[in-house]
């Protein structure tokens, strides 16, 4: 049970903000939801601050809304990932929400932290500050090795997806780097990546080789959506993966998660 007891105006007034910014979520307008959630975070900031010993397991035993803050913190992540690509103050807001979740975090296997984390590497390269995104990345990727969705998000900031960094080389040797990792997680996806990344740069043949893992991967691991045939050699626009993540950029080009645009 938490040892934190928020008072019945609290819970009121943060169920408000909750659901107003699910409204805004639900249109399809991230920078209204990223500000209204912004405000809510302020406040969920506060009640943290004021006891260095409340952690983000005891805020959210403690709220009883319609929605839970274990839940809510990574539509916010992905709101504010979302807006910054239109306003880049929100890039900055993600940082701090990201920085403080992952230290007040008590369950360092809680399954959001792991996306917490490449959402504060993605936040750094938005922001341009691509030394320190490179220093989060290798520094949490020396913790969890095994990432793959860690290391795809690191290649991202300068392959396919990339439109400040681009440099489809550094991607593909980092891609290359992930799988030779014994015990990759998502190999699957990785390999549909650096598929996607040879296609761009025009490596025909070594895509198909690629290709040719993915199918053999699809067959070992009984895939639930392969791809009936190898697609051709020469694609129109970058093929993604049968499953895409909810943080991973819509395959469409538009810079928004592909839950907040063609994934709705």
């Amino acid at each position: 049970m938490s040892k934190l007891t928020l008072k019945s105006e609290i819970q009121n007034e943060w169920e408000d903000f909750m659901q107003e910014g699910y409204t805004y979520s639900m249109q399809g307008n991230s920078v209204e939801a990223a500000r209204v959630w912004r405000e809510l975070w302020n406040k969920m900031y506060a009640v943290l601050k004021a006891d260095d010993s409340i952690s983000m397991e005891d805020l959210d035993g403690a709220f009883h809304g319609m929605q839970s803050i274990y839940n809510w913190s990574t539509d916010f992540e992905m709101e504010l990932g979302n807006a910054s690509k239109e306003v880049s103050s929100f890039a900055q807001t993600r940082i701090e929400f990201c920085n403080t979740y992952i230290a007040k975090c008590q369950d360092k296997s809680e399954p959001n932290l792991e996306g917490m984390k490449w959402a504060l590497c993605e936040s750094y390269f938005d922001l341009e500050e691509i030394e320190e995104g490179e220093r989060l990345f290798q520094k949490y990727l020396e913790e969890s090795p095994t990432s793959g969705w860690g290391w795809i998000g690191w290649s991202d900031q300068y392959g396919i997806f990339a439109k400040k960094n681009k440099d489809n080389e550094k991607a593909m040797r980092i891609l290359k780097k992930a799988l030779e990792i014994e015990g990759l997680q998502d190999r699957f996806h990785v390999l549909e990546r650096l598929d996607d990344l040879f296609m761009e740069m025009g490596m025909h043949q070594e895509a198909a080789e690629v290709r040719q893992k993915v199918l053999d991967e699809m067959k070992t691991k009984n895939a639930s959506r392969p791809k009936a045939t190898l697609p051709p050699l020469i694609k129109a626009v970058p093929v993604t993966s049968a499953k895409i993540g909810r943080n991973e950029p819509c395959p469409c080009g538009s810079g928004f998660k592909h839950k907040k645009c063609c994934g709705k």
